[in-house]
């Protein structure tokens, strides 16, 4: 019976074996483009997120966003006192593996966007 079973199997298309029933069944997944539509919106909501937080970024492409952010960020840590920043690293940390993964979902803001 068993090997019967694998013969029929076997034969199925590819098509036929993604939409049978039972235990070989995959649950359905997101598509590459909405995978996609989804990283690109993650990607503007970040930027637009170092636009608020970093001076002098306001009217910057993305790349320039990023790239002043992270100049931002080193010009700020080199200015903290070392045993500041350790203990701000080691908190941030905590949170982070605390922290439910979040995947590429984001908030909504209050501006509507």
């Amino acid at each position: 019976m068993m090997r019967a079973c694998n013969l029929v199997w076997g034969a199925l298309t590819k098509i036929e074996k993604r939409t049978a029933t039972g235990p070989f069944k995959k649950k359905p997944s997101m598509g590459h483009t909405a995978k996609e539509k989804l990283r690109r919106a993650n990607i503007v909501h970040s930027c637009n997120a170092f636009r608020d937080l970093v001076p002098c970024v306001r009217d910057k492409d993305k790349a320039a966003c990023f790239r002043i952010s992270v100049e931002y960020v080193k010009f700020l840590r080199n200015r903290m006192p070392r045993e500041m920043l350790q203990e701000l690293d080691r908190e941030f940390e905590n949170i982070q593996a605390n922290a439910e993964p979040r995947g590429l979902e984001f908030e909504e803001s209050d501006d509507g966007e």
